[in-house]
């Protein structure tokens, strides 16, 4: 048999691959199944979080548009403090 340069035997193309057989039809279905019931599952646990922190960027847009608006206003004079105090109150 030949050997290769590390004097382990060299594979053989029809060899099965090292430390463990083959995965049988059935045993990969398992696997798929079970990789699919996690997906799912962590789907089911990030999907409100991803709804909040997509919530909060829309938040800071319309945040971030209404300070600037409203800071232009307040250096222009056009809008006083104490007068957007009495309107809201």
């Amino acid at each position: 048999m030949a050997r290769a340069h590390n004097n382990r035997p060299a594979s053989t193309s029809g060899s099965k691959p090292r430390g463990g057989s083959a995965t049988t039809g059935y045993e990969a279905e398992l696997w798929r199944m079970a990789a699919e019931s996690v997906a799912a599952s962590f789907g089911r646990l990030v999907r409100p979080l991803v709804r909040r922190a997509s919530d909060a960027v829309r938040e800071t847009r319309i945040l971030s548009a209404l300070r600037d608006t409203l800071l232009h206003k307040l250096i222009s004079g056009e809008v006083r403090v104490n007068q957007v105090e009495m309107e809201t109150a």
